[in-house]
């Protein structure tokens, strides 16, 4: 036999938990993994071997164990892309910067994504996510570690350096980067900063 009203008598702490948890599982459903686009071959052979303790810290437990598997890293995104933690805090610090809200988001130095997905978890409904990046492989890698974190964003290959400029730029990326730097509420840049060399 159940108490009448023994519902409402549950511990607050309890029912958070409870909240919490449905929460997780919510999100956990909506972020499965999209099909990633793929990967040329020259491309796969830079991507380095990397631990899954690694890969946690890199890509932190909003993403599924498949998800962080499937995650693609060189040499160079290892120690330069930004982990998750850190590019939550970002996250949450740009998007509550003055001159809000800030709806559509440019990572214009996106190396791997770290940023990227974090940008576009937050701004999953109603926002847009752009992620630029100047290296061809890493362009690769990022592309496909966004469709495998399941999150919305645009990618594009292209120096933001140039596309930041008053100067006009004629192939189809440089303009396409142009445009993304120019509509952004936020332009985020985050360059290499050269590593332990």
């Amino acid at each position: 036999f159940w108490p009448i009203g023994w519902h409402s008598d549950r511990p607050k702490a309890w029912r958070q938990h409870t909240n919490n948890a449905q929460a997780l599982a919510a999100l956990r459903q909506t972020t499965r993994m999209a099909e990633q686009p793929p990967v040329t071959a020259a491309a796969k052979s830079k991507a380095a071997d990397v631990s899954s303790g690694k890969r946690f810290q890199l890509f932190g437990g909003k993403c599924s164990d498949d998800a962080r598997k499937n995650m693609l890293l060189d040499d160079v995104a290892i120690y330069s892309v930004t982990d998750a933690r850190t590019a939550d805090r970002i996250t949450k610090t740009a998007l509550a910067l003055p001159g809000g809200p800030h709806r559509e988001v440019c990572d214009g130095c996106a190396c791997v994504g770290g940023n990227v997905i974090s940008f576009a978890r937050a701004l999953r409904k109603g926002g847009r996510v752009t992620g630029i990046e100047f290296d061809a492989t890493r362009c690769e890698f990022l592309r496909h570690n966004v469709a495998a974190a399941g999150v919305p964003a645009e990618i594009l290959r292209g120096d933001v350096a140039r596309a930041t400029a008053d100067e006009a730029t004629d192939d189809g990326d440089g303009w396409a980067c142009r445009s993304a730097v120019r509509r952004a509420d936020l332009l985020f840049l985050d360059p290499p900063w050269g590593g332990p060399d």
